[in-house]
């Protein structure tokens, strides 16, 4: 791996950094199994055959609650991830680990299926529809070619279709007025006649 902040993953290297990860958990002795959920550039990486690179790996852990006799978890992860970084000359933020307010949707999180277990971590992939719905709901510049891939990908090609995988995550019309719902999906379908061209 190059050394230097600005360092780019490639699928190997998320691959590579997370097995590292699961193993220094277990060296840890760490009592209980970490589940976590895979999002962003590194779901995209890991669950689809593209050309990309990212800049971080986002995980969500799936377990909110811990038994008293385990060590905090959040601290565990900082402190693995910044080791990893000093080993392998990577940003310090390589690993996020995303708070509930970012991922959370109505009836909860979906936990997916499980993709890759390293040491005691099992990584967990969700449905590409909620990936799509994340991205959607956020419409960053550098998310547009994931979101016209994840159209393509789920057969999505016009904004009613788009419209009802929204309702789907985010029924409450509210929530949906907060996060601009209808302008985004305004920017993909300027009309509703009018599909996606992808």
């Amino acid at each position: 791996m190059r050394e230097n902040d600005e360092k780019e993953l490639t699928r190997h290297d998320i691959e590579q950094l997370l097995q590292v990860f699961g193993q220094k958990f277990a060296q840890r002795r760490y009592p209980v199994t970490v589940h976590m959920l895979l999002i962003g550039g590194g779901y995209m990486l890991t669950q689809h055959d593209i050309q990309r690179i990212t800049r971080d790996v986002d995980l969500y852990p799936l377990d909110r609650t811990w038994p008293d006799t385990v060590p905090p978890f959040p601290g565990h992860v900082y402190e693995i991830a910044q080791e990893i970084a000093r080993e392998q000359g990577l940003r310090h933020t390589w690993l996020q680990t995303l708070p509930e307010r970012h991922v959370k949707v109505t009836g909860g999180v979906p936990r997916g299926s499980l993709w890759r277990t390293f040491g005691i971590v099992e990584i967990y992939a969700p449905p590409a529809d909620y990936i799509l719905f994340l991205k959607l709901r956020i419409n960053r510049p550098k998310d547009r070619a994931d979101i016209s891939y994840l159209f393509d990908c789920l057969g999505i090609q016009t904004r009613e279709q788009a419209q009802a995988l929204i309702d789907h995550y985010m029924p409450d019309q509210a929530n949906q007025a907060y996060f601009d719902i209808s302008t985004k999906l305004h920017r993909w379908f300027p009309s509703s006649e009018t599909n996606l061209d992808c």
